[in-house]
C-alpha cells in the first residue's frame, strides 16, 4: 500500500489542515516555514535552479526556525513565550535578509563579496564544462521569478507573513496566561 496515501497519513494532514484553520498561528506558521524551505530544496534538487550565495544564507533562519517552532508548539507557558520571541527575532532577521536580496537583485545596492557562488558539485566531467561555461551564479540576478517577483521576493514576503503569525501566537498565548 501507498504510505503517502494511508489512513494515518491522511489523519494527520487533516490535523495539521484543521490547526491552520481553526486560528492556531504557531502551528500554521511552522507548517508555512517548512512548505518554504522544502519548496526551495526542490526548486533546486528537483528543479535545477543553483542558488546564489545569499540564496544559501537566506535558508539558514528556517533551518534555525523550524526546530524553534518545533519545540515551542509543545512547551507551556513563559517558555512558551519565549520561544514565540525567539522565533520572531529568527524570521524577523530573515525578512531582513530577503529584503537585503531584493535589494541587491533590484540593483539598489551592491551584493556581498561572496556574490557569485553556489555552484553545483558537478557528477560528470561534462556536468563540470556546463558549469564552467555558464559561469557563477551571481545574487543580483534572479534564477526565477513569478509575476515579477523573485524567489528573495516571495521569501521576504512569507518570512513577514510567519513574522506576523507568531506576533499573533505571542498576543494569543499572553492574553491566556
Amino acid at each position: 500500500m501507498n504510505k503517502l496515501f494511508s489512513p494515518d497519513t491522511r489523519l494527520a494532514s487533516t490535523a495539521v489542515l484543521r490547526a491552520c484553520v481553526s486560528g492556531q498561528p504557531l502551528i500554521t506558521a511552522l507548517v508555512l516555514a517548512s512548505l518554504t524551505i522544502t519548496l526551495a530544496l526542490a526548486s533546486q534538487y528537483g528543479g535545477g535552479l543553483i542558488p546564489c550565495d545569499l540564496c544559501h544564507k537566506q535558508r539558514w533562519p528556517y533551518y534555525i526556525g523550524i526546530p524553534i517552532l518545533l519545540v515551542t508548539a509543545f512547551l507551556p507557558g513563559r517558555s512558551r513565550q519565549v520561544g514565540l520571541a525567539l522565533g520572531g527575532a529568527v524570521f524577523l532577521f530573515s525578512v531582513i535578509l530577503a529584503s537585503y536580496h531584493v535589494g541587491v537583485e533590484q540593483k539598489f545596492w551592491p551584493g556581498p563579496a561572496t556574490c557569485g557562488g553556489g555552484l553545483a558539485m558537478p557528477e560528470t566531467i561534462e556536468d563540470l564544462h556546463n558549469i564552467l561555461a555558464r559561469g557563477a551564479v551571481s545574487c543580483d540576478t534572479p534564477a526565477f521569478t513569478l509575476f515579477g517577483i523573485s524567489m528573495a521576493g516571495y521569501n521576504a514576503l512569507i518570512s513577514f507573513i510567519i513574522l506576523g503569525l507568531l506576533y499573533q501566537a505571542f498576543r494569543n498565548d499572553k492574553g491566556n496566561a
